[in-house]
């Protein structure tokens, strides 16, 4: 019956990214990783009972839902499958009604209700609840809601109380997570107890703390329970600017590992078409590290025999590219001055030569021998622009 808890404090806690406001043309591959656009996948290792259900879940945007005459979109977990995809099996899905996703430019996003594992629990909160980054650090904000719904095992609605505070720590924090160190977040604390009738004694009335941290690239990438025995570590981002757009640009962040071996970002991954412009020209950075922080300070680069990188298109033609060593990260500026060593590379090239008809796939790719070889933190961008295919 934790499950009640869980999923209340992960609507205070998990929800937050930040707005991208523009910037630098979208054809400059060579600048920061930016903010998360609506269409972002978050992909994190969750643990659950004190690390007896250990699981990988990807959060992203599947449409909106009206509550109270105001729209929301709905922000779905899923468990991720072998093809490292969303499970979109109803009875693994937790869903949350967020406004707006991405966050605010105001550092602002407020929380309605949600949906866990097939209308288990499903209800909302009155008043919706609102979580302020902006808030003054070491000052504490109140929380004073109500959820009203549905309870796992039991018939009928009930109302449970949802009383509490949360605070700004720190604006500069580096935190541990599955993708390695992630430097400059802002870590936040929480406090609260459930009260109502219906609620296991398991949590009624009993002290409940969490915290995160958030990155403003990849929004909270950890958050923990204690007392629940939970927690949420960071593991990928994929995002693309313009779905439906005629020049788009994918970008993906993660850790090569002997959890996943492979890291890939391609094209063919926005609508599972071979899509990409053959004759015209794709810009496609790569940026590659050791992910452990000491070891990235050695002169050693992640490279061949126990490391491959491509950059292809998915077929029989190749781009020929070179790595190139600098002190300086293009896309994470929050991990300069740390004594890292970085390595890029670049290609700006089309496939005019590829045999077939026009819609093809971009694509870079990184395999390793996890036996031998230690974790990589691995991102990625491509800017191409697209045709229309059947």
């Amino acid at each position: 019956m934790r499950r009640i808890a869980s999923f209340l404090i992960l609507a205070l806690l998990f929800l937050i990214a930040g707005c991208d406001d523009g910037g630098a043309s979208k054809s400059d591959v060579k600048q920061p990783y930016g903010k998360p656009t609506k269409n972002v996948f978050t992909r994190m290792l969750y643990s659950g009972d004190s690390g007896m259900n250990v699981k990988s879940v990807i959060g992203r945007i599947v449409g909106t839902t009206t509550v109270s005459g105001a729209e929301y979109q709905r922000y779905l977990i899923s468990h991720a499958n072998a093809e490292n995809q969303p499970d979109n099996v109803a009875a693994t899905n937790t869903e949350l009604w967020v406004t707006p996703f991405p966050m605010g430019k105001d550092g602002k996003v407020t929380i309605v209700g949600g949906n866990y594992h097939d209308n288990r629990i499903a209800g909302t909160v009155t008043p919706a609840f609102t979580i302020d980054m902006e808030a003054p650090v070491g000052e504490e904000q109140p929380v004073d809601t109500t959820y009203t719904g549905t309870l796992p095992d039991v018939t009928g609605t009930y109302t449970v109380a949802v009383q509490g505070t949360y605070k700004i720590v720190s604006h500069d924090e580096s935190v541990a997570t599955q993708a390695g160190t992630v430097n400059q977040c802002t870590h936040v604390t929480a406090a609260g107890t459930l009260a109502g009738d219906g609620l296991p004694t398991i949590v009624k009335n009993i002290p409940l703390t969490g915290e995160f941290w958030f990155h403003e690239s990849f929004g909270v990438v950890k958050a923990r329970i204690p007392q629940l025995g939970v927690d949420w570590s960071y593991e990928e981002s994929w995002d693309v600017d313009d779905a439906d757009g005629e020049y788009r640009t994918i970008q993906r962040s993660g850790v090569v590992s002997d959890r996943k071996p492979v890291w890939e970002l391609s094209t063919f991954d926005v609508a599972g078409k071979r899509d990409a412009d053959k004759m015209t020209h794709a810009k496609m950075l790569l940026e590659i590290r050791w992910a452990g922080d000491e070891m990235a300070k050695t002169p050693q680069m992640p490279g061949y025999p126990n490391v491959t990188v491509v950059f292809d298109t998915g077929s029989i033609y190749y781009f020929p590219h070179q790595f190139t060593e600098s002190p300086i990260s293009i896309f994470h500026p929050e991990d300069n001055g740390k004594g890292y060593k970085f390595y890029y590379a670049f290609v700006d090239e089309a496939a005019k030569n590829e045999p077939g008809e026009n819609g093809i796939e971009y694509r870079i790719n990184i395999s390793v021998d996890p036996s031998v070889t230690a974790d990589i933190k691995a991102t990625g961008r491509i800017y191409y622009r697209t045709i229309s295919v059947p």
